[in-house]
């Protein structure tokens, strides 16, 4: 019976566990941006490199190889929209961020599969 009740355990943990696929971690000189899956929906939580505050994100998609996020950071009030193109090159993302101060392009490397 013992046994029984250990098998069942993990078998329901990793039954739970299986429904978060995590996608990676991305990070740039501004900010750290975690990407996964829950329950077929994508989330996406990101963070300022700078200060490690919370950037609350609005929006978030992937369409082919290409990770769309809009965000908003509340300590200055700062809303911006991020493209960042996967996997072209091995690790690296190209992100393209469009603000109200205009059109910047950062690098994001993948620090985390």
């Amino acid at each position: 019976m013992k046994n029984f009740i250990i098998i069942a355990f993990m078998l329901f943990t990793f039954i739970g566990f299986s429904q978060n696929e995590f996608v990676g971690q991305w990070s740039s000189a501004i900010e750290i941006i975690d990407v996964y899956y829950k329950n077929d929906s994508l989330i996406v939580k990101s963070k300022s490199t700078p200060n490690n505050k919370p950037i609350k994100t609005l929006s978030a998609k992937i369409i082919d190889n290409k990770l769309f996020i809009s965000s908003y950071f509340k300590p200055n009030n700062f809303y911006s929209k991020k493209t960042i193109t996967i996997g072209i090159v091995k690790n690296k993302g190209h992100g393209i961020i469009k603000n109200k101060h205009g059109t910047f392009n950062v690098v994001y490397i993948k620090k985390i599969n």
